[in-house]
């Protein structure tokens, strides 16, 4: 099927990625999130890096582990420099690596996760004539609603954008490679 439009948008985290874990200080399963700071530890020639997440409801903390027992002249030193000055886009940048969380068996709230849709070109809010693709260049790997997104693009109500998308008047396809590679294609 030919599209007559066609629309590209980048799916962005607004913040690093909350957990869900167990608080010891609550004694049940709650959600933390990231204190916007790093805790750095050297033993020797080893470095330990974590980053600190707080319990919502009790402040309990949790350290996520980014480097345990690391020879210390294999990290950058720029990367070191980040650590210990708690560097915002290193933050942010460990804050939304899946990689990191599933090395260390977290749960990710994914529900919790807020994003923002970047466009690539300036679009009308509006629906145009004819069908409509979307393409979302998702390199964070988020959970998405594609109801949510196509009613939040062109302002309609989830109800009419679950229709459009039944009906095939707008079709979204997800790109989920390395900073949008088209090469990394998936359909969802």
């Amino acid at each position: 099927m030919s599209y007559v439009n066609k629309r590209k948008y980048q799916v962005v985290p607004i913040e690093t990625f909350k957990i869900k874990k167990v608080c010891a200080g609550c004694g049940k399963k709650q959600t933390f999130v990231c204190r916007g700071s790093f805790r750095v530890n050297a033993n020797g020639k080893h470095l330990d890096v974590w980053m600190i997440y707080g319990c919502e409801k009790c402040n309990h903390t949790y350290n996520l582990p980014i480097y345990e027992r690391v020879d210390l002249s294999k990290i950058p030193k720029s990367d070191y420099m980040k650590f210990l000055s708690n560097d915002k886009e290193k933050i942010y940048q460990i804050g939304t690596n899946k990689r990191i969380f599933e090395r260390n068996r977290v749960e990710i709230a994914r529900e919790k996760i807020k994003y923002n849709l970047i466009p690539f070109a300036e679009y009308e809010k509006n629906l145009p004539e004819g069908n409509t693709q979307i393409v979302l260049v998702n390199r964070f790997e988020l959970s998405l609603r594609l109801d949510k997104i196509v009613s939040e693009i062109f302002n309609v109500s989830r109800n009419e954008s679950k229709r459009l998308l039944a009906q095939g008047v707008v079709v979204v396809q997800v790109e989920r490679g390395k900073n949008g590679n088209p090469n990394d294609k998936r359909e969802t």
